[in-house]
């Protein structure tokens, strides 16, 4: 039961964002230009990052394609590390599963089968 409260939940979660991504990747294929929206004002106001933010954001609803390749390196970082960390995450996920396995199947089968 508490594995298939982990598993069910991570797979859905995964079978999302790879819908997602493919989605994207699809829309942007067929020509279709990525729209960024104004940011609300309120943003500006905040303290320390607020009024570069506002103003990035900005600049990016109006000029998407250059606002993005300026930070593209920055993008390329944020994405290998969010790929590594997914990537951890499933391997862990899977190790748990496997050592839940092989501590009931250990359990089951008698240990004089396994030498």
């Amino acid at each position: 039961m508490m594995l298939a409260v982990l598993i069910i939940p991570s797979v859905m979660l995964s079978g999302a964002l790879v819908e997602e991504a493919r989605e994207l990747s699809g829309y942007l294929q067929e020509g279709n230009e990525l729209s960024i929206p104004p940011p609300p004002d309120r943003i500006a106001n905040w303290p320390l990052v607020g009024k570069k933010l506002h103003a990035f954001w900005v600049y990016a609803s109006e000029n998407p394609g250059e606002a993005l390749g300026e930070i593209e390196p920055q993008l390329k970082t944020v994405g290998k590390w969010l790929l590594s960390a997914a990537a951890g995450t499933g391997l862990g996920i899977l190790m748990f599963i496997f050592s839940i396995l092989e501590f009931r199947v250990s359990n089951i089968v008698p240990p004089y089968i396994f030498g």
